[in-house]
């Protein structure tokens, strides 16, 4: 007689590590651009009406401040997704990418000559680091999720090297 169970399913490897390392944002993109928006709008209608009353400073002067505070959201804007990503390739490799702005570099660690590395002022910053290439990571963490990223990096180098 033949079984009908099936065979026991083969138990996957333990799962792949991986950290996603982005700055807090205290505000959503829709509020920012509700509050970007209405700050136009209240800028328009003070120049509105200083321009009524032919005081043209004025109104060249809110043109000024609304190029200046524009500049300053697209900045905040350009870097809102700033970070770094480090994933474990299923071959065991270290892929990092880090998103500075508009630049995003990858870059691959052979976790076997891969070691983390301190630095900066105090020793505040956590470094990858293989022969010539090193890269920051963390950069956006509190010291203490800092210090907890260091030795989980240390740990995962240590399996898979």
């Amino acid at each position: 007689m033949l079984s009908t169970v099936p065979p026991p399913a083969v138990e996957s490897s333990a799962p792949v590590p991986g950290w996603t390392l982005r700055r807090r944002l205290a505000i959503t993109p829709r509020a920012f651009m509700q509050a970007y928006a209405i700050h136009g709008v209240i800028s328009a209608a003070i120049a509105l009406c200083f321009a009524l009353m032919q005081l043209w400073v004025i109104v060249a002067f809110c043109v000024l401040q609304v190029g200046v505070v524009s500049a300053c959201y697209v900045h905040f804007a350009l870097h809102a997704f700033d970070g770094e990503s480090i994933q474990v390739d299923a071959d065991g490799t270290l892929d990092v990418e880090v998103v500075r702005g508009r630049a995003v570099s990858h870059h691959r660690f052979n976790p076997a000559w891969t070691r983390v590395e301190r630095g900066g002022r105090g020793d505040a910053e956590v470094f990858l680091c293989s022969g010539t290439q090193r890269v920051e990571v963390g950069h956006f963490l509190t010291p203490r999720a800092r210090r907890e990223l260091e030795l989980e990096l240390r740990r995962t180098l240590r399996r898979l090297g």
